[in-house]
């Protein structure tokens, strides 16, 4: 039988799973990736979004994220990123 893990893997809650003792590097090794691929702002202003989101409640987390979302996609590392996504290629952000 399946423990918690692998269940929730299997319903597609999570879309990884690995061993208790790698689980550090893993999750460093995903942080440092994604970092990578994402602009500094938008890093930056997601971890705020996601901080203030532990206190509030889901209408006014959502609003925000959609007014955040709208301010990001007039900023330039936005169309970098677009751009290199169609290029299959890491983008270069300023």
């Amino acid at each position: 039988m399946p423990g918690p893990a692998e269940e929730a893997f299997e319903i597609g809650l999570v879309n990884r799973v690995h061993p208790a003792g790698t689980l550090v590097d893993e999750t460093l090794a995903f942080a440092r990736g994604l970092a990578s691929s994402v602009s500094r702002r938008s890093l930056t202003e997601t971890r705020r979004q996601v901080w203030t989101d532990q206190h509030r409640d889901v209408r006014s987390s959502v609003e925000d994220a959609g007014a955040l979302l709208e301010s990001m996609m007039g900023d330039r590392d936005y169309a970098r990123g677009v751009q290199a996504l169609l290029e299959k290629r890491p983008p270069d952000f300023e």
